[in-house]
């Protein structure tokens, strides 16, 4: 049954995520653009700009020096004019002298400043719109000159004519705003569908459920080279992490509810026979109880060492600590145990600590399990060694034992939880998680740890090594 889900499961999910991938088109441009337009953010983007450009014209439109710049060189203008007016009176052209353009009032004024004569030019129209709006003062501009006799040629302007082209410098504005206007609407929303769509397909589909035999499917966007790419790729690594975390916790219940039938089947027909057993046969059957119960507990607590293990890896925190002197603390603590099976236990450490950052009582733990192996496979007499040494930034740290090694076929399936390659005589002496837990806590130090036979000249197998590898 485990085989079978665990064949047909990947299908599954594939044809789940493919169901709920967005599929695009042109149909469904305009219904993406109008749900697109009624998203707060686009509004928002849209909006900032809008304001930004209505400030820049309008700042233009105050503090322009257009019109400064217009009376100053009309004012040079005028001068000049009058100029030309006295000149042709003194030449005697009096005919021809006053000669007002549009806008314009030409007056000659005696010494004591009496007009002697005047001329009035074109009026200017005024009164539209934009006349009312750009000319800000009808002050008009006044030139006095000398003229003949001790007069005065006395030349004025209307400030229409100065604002007439100050409104045409003002509508080339304008329209540049417009233009500019409807480029940065049109940026925004591209912009804002650039983002704002992405954002609501991630959220819609982080927010829905997945089908009922898959997972939820987060969209593809990990090509985007900015933050959306990286938010969809995070995304997508922590949906995949999460369905992992079920399914491997779904895939621990199941083995844990295998293993522990067994001892409580064992259990059970021990006790039924118990009832009707004779006497002689009483001691025997309360040795298989008490095997079995010492199964379960020692099984129980592995499980519960190892339920805890992932949160303890997450929260505590990594300190400095030396493994050379950790190592020599386990090889004399065990040294005991080895003298006690006949098994000489060595050693090999450089002087110079090891020094590395991770949990020391975790990875203890680690180096506890693989020593305390060694010893139980190797055979009276037998030598288990453990040695380390420090390459560039690695630490490696090897136990070897001189046992009857491990089947090729059982190399990476030993770290598999509940996995047990024991003699005969040691069954029931093991859960079967202690190389699964320190392969999640040397894993979780970001560190790697593999078996291999150690052969002889002979092509024979000589003993097992496991070999840590850790940064330090």
């Amino acid at each position: 049954m485990e085989s079978a889900i665990a064949t047909t499961r990947p299908d599954r999910m594939k044809a789940g995520r493919d169901a709920c991938l967005p599929v695009w088109g042109p149909s469904s441009a305009w219904r993406d653009c109008g749900n697109v337009l009624r998203s707060r953010l686009v509004r928002r983007a849209v909006g900032f700009n809008l304001v930004t450009l209505c400030l820049l014209l309008a700042a233009l439109m105050a503090f322009s020096p257009t019109r400064g710049l217009l009376l100053q060189q009309r004012q040079q203008v005028l001068e000049l004019q009058a100029q030309l007016v006295a000149m042709r009176m003194v030449q005697g052209d009096g005919s021809s002298a006053l000669a007002p353009m549009m806008g314009q009032t030409i007056s000659i004024r005696n010494a004591s400043g009496s007009v002697v004569e005047a001329a009035v030019g074109p009026a200017v129209e005024t009164g539209s719109l934009w006349s009312r709006l750009f000319r800000p003062s009808p002050q008009w501009l006044v030139v006095e000159v000398p003229a003949p006799d001790g007069g005065r040629v006395v030349l004025r302007e209307s400030p229409a004519l100065v604002d007439a082209q100050v409104e045409g410098a003002y509508r080339g504005l304008i329209a540049i705003f417009v233009c500019g206007l409807i480029v940065s609407v049109g940026l925004s929303l591209a912009l804002a569908l650039m983002i704002a769509r992405p954002l609501r397909d991630l959220t819609a589909a982080a927010g829905r459920s997945g089908p009922a035999e898959g997972r939820i499917a987060i969209p593809d966007m990990t090509g985007r080279p900015d933050e959306i790419g990286r938010l969809s790729e995070a995304l997508r690594s922590m949906v995949d992490a999460l369905y992992d975390r079920i399914e491997a916790n779904e895939q621990f219940a199941a083995d844990v509810a295998h293993e522990v039938k067994n001892p409580l089947a064992s259990l059970r027909s021990a006790v039924d026979t118990l009832r009707v057993a004779r006497e002689d046969q009483r001691p025997t059957l309360m040795s298989i109880i008490d095997h079995d119960v010492r199964r379960l507990d020692r099984l129980v607590t592995d499980i519960s060492d190892a339920s805890r293990l992932d949160a303890e890896l997450v929260k505590e925190e990594e300190e400095p600590c030396d493994l050379s002197a950790m190592l020599r603390g386990l090889t004399d603590h065990l040294g005991h145990q080895a003298a006690g099976e006949g098994v000489t236990l060595v050693c090999d450490l450089p002087a110079a600590p090891i020094l590395l950052q991770g949990l020391e009582a975790r990875l203890a733990q680690v180096f506890e399990n693989l020593i305390s192996n060694a010893l139980s496979f190797s055979p009276a007499g037998g030598t288990v060694r453990v040695w380390a040494y420090r390459r560039g930034n690695r630490a490696l740290i090897v136990v070897e034992d001189e046992g009857p090694g491990i089947p090729e076929e059982a190399l990476t399936a030993i770290f598999r939880r509940f996995y047990s390659e024991r003699p005969e005589g040691q069954f029931g002496d093991h859960s079967g998680l202690g190389l699964s837990i320190s392969k999640q806590i040397v894993e979780a130090h970001r560190g790697v740890i593999w078996a291999e036979n150690i052969m002889a000249e002979d092509g024979s197998v000589r003993g097992a090594r496991f070999v840590v590898g850790l940064p330090a």
